[in-house]
């Protein structure tokens, strides 16, 4: 499978992506992939890989204006069981699978993380439908993209020291840095709604849920 799940907005369901009277905890890609990544959801040991999947393989596909859907609902949510709703994040699933659109639904397994995900193609002007990349939605839709990367202090600031592109994720203290455009950005993981920063076994760096 080209992409690696599919999701179903929260659209008009404030409370699934827990109230968005608050306001955003971050209007970026970047927040979302660091708040998803601690819900085990499109988990990497980059947030730069997260945000390059979004500007290149989405794009690509047209989804970038349904994923930046998505990402504000992440960054609205309340909890990891809302942030798995902004993702339509389903019950288990295994290769046999049956993809399919229900209406202008996409629903598919992500043989990664062996879970159903469901995409609202027509909330962005876009229909499902079965290609040979398998069921995805398809025709570009309207909608306002997200900046990659938007700190204002509170909830990242970027470092002076520069980095590695292939560096990885790593806690410094409570708070985890990434290595985004050549300079260390430190994403606070408490600003972000998130538990303190946890190395992984694999060795990158993550905020706990």
């Amino acid at each position: 499978m080209l992409f690696a799940s599919l999701a179903v907005l929260c659209g008009a369901l404030a409370q699934s992506c827990g109230g968005g009277d608050d306001g955003p905890i971050g209007d970026d890609v970047a927040s979302a992939c660091v708040r998803a990544a601690a819900c085990d959801i499109k988990v990497g040991v980059r947030t730069r890989d997260c945000i390059d999947y979004f500007r290149t393989t989405l794009t690509q596909l047209g989804l970038a204006p349904l994923y930046a859907a998505i990402y504000r609902c992440v960054n609205r949510a309340s909890g990891c069981k809302a942030i798995g709703l902004c993702f339509g994040q389903g019950p288990p699933c295994g290769a046999s699978f049956d993809e399919r659109c229900e209406g202008d639904v996409a629903i598919t397994c992500d043989l990664q993380d062996q879970r159903i995900y469901q995409l609202d193609c027509a909330s962005v002007g876009q229909r499902c439908a079965k290609t040979s990349q398998g069921v995805t939605c398809i025709e570009q839709g309207q909608g306002e993209l997200l900046a990659d990367l938007s700190c204002d202090g509170d909830n990242c600031n970027v470092q002076s020291e520069a980095c590695n592109s292939d560096a990885l994720d790593r806690c410094i203290g409570d708070d985890v840095e990434s290595c985004l455009q050549g300079q260390w950005v430190r994403f606070h993981c408490a600003s972000l709604g998130l538990g303190g920063c946890q190395t992984q076994s694999a060795g990158f760096g993550r905020c706990t849920p």
